[in-house]
């Protein structure tokens, strides 16, 4: 009798470890959401969302945008979120000399440091356009270069469903998810935000910033996955030479 009670206390124990084990590994897979291009009018309903799920984002925003709206840039930073910079026009960097790529990011960094109190550490080229001068820049100006590998299409106005079940196909576990608050009508977005988060917390996913996200993985990794995986859109990059592949108009 005691040595089949000995089996069954064995067998629970056994099977409470592999749960909590399984919980653990649920807690432990990581998701950044970004979005692109603000800020805008979108920017506020985007927010809006994010603090009633309790979400933490990126948000790469254009310093030319800014004006009339920092209010919002100083509430989505006092929210917690990332403010991160994405140039100051919006222009095609690989295509403009070094001088004007220096100038565009370090205007638009000060420009963030003002509003935030905090500089931007890292930094995503429009378009994803992205060469060795380009990066060289924005290392020298102490920000890291970072695109994405689950591009959500958001840009390309398919609908709230095929937003959603964009980036529910294409995330894995430190997946960096683009979206866009700014450069269009992001109506659609909007939309699909709700259904984003709860198909991704469904499936044992927490929401980090980049920064957060990259503090916790490897650079070797980062070499790794960014020659692995390719988006729809473009491979994302942590400040080594990757070449994007352009499918559409991020913006």
């Amino acid at each position: 009798m005691r040595r089949a009670l000995w089996i069954a206390l064995v067998i629970v124990i056994s099977l409470v470890g592999t749960t909590g084990a399984e919980n653990a590994g649920a807690r432990s897979k990581a998701v950044a959401l970004t979005f692109d291009g603000g800020p805008s009018g979108f920017t506020s309903k985007i927010d809006r969302i994010l603090q009633r799920k309790h979400v933490r984002a990126s948000f790469f925003w254009v310093g030319s945008r800014i004006s009339g709206l920092e209010r919002i840039v100083r509430r989505v930073a006092r929210q917690g979120h990332e403010i991160a910079n994405h140039s100051w026009f919006h222009d095609d960097l690989t295509r403009l000399p070094a001088e004007e790529v220096r100038r565009q990011l370090a205007r638009t960094n000060r420009r963030l440091s003002r509003l935030t109190g905090e500089r931007p550490r890292v930094f995503r080229p429009p378009y994803g356009a992205v060469n060795g001068q380009v990066r060289a820049i924005a290392a020298d100006l102490r920000m890291r270069t970072v695109l994405w590998d689950a591009d959500s299409l958001d840009w390309t106005s398919p609908g709230c469903e095929t937003i959603a079940a964009n980036v529910r196909e294409r995330v894995r576990h430190r997946s960096i998810v683009l979206l866009h608050d700014g450069g269009g009508n992001r109506t659609q977005t909007v939309c699909a935000l709700p259904r984003i988060i709860r198909d991704l917390r469904s499936r044992g996913y927490r929401f980090v910033t980049v920064s957060k996200l990259l503090r916790k993985r490897p650079r070797r990794a980062d070499a790794a996955r960014s020659h692995a995986v390719a988006s729809p859109g473009y491979r994302w990059i942590v400040g080594h030479p990757v070449h994007p592949v352009r499918t559409g108009g991020e913006q």
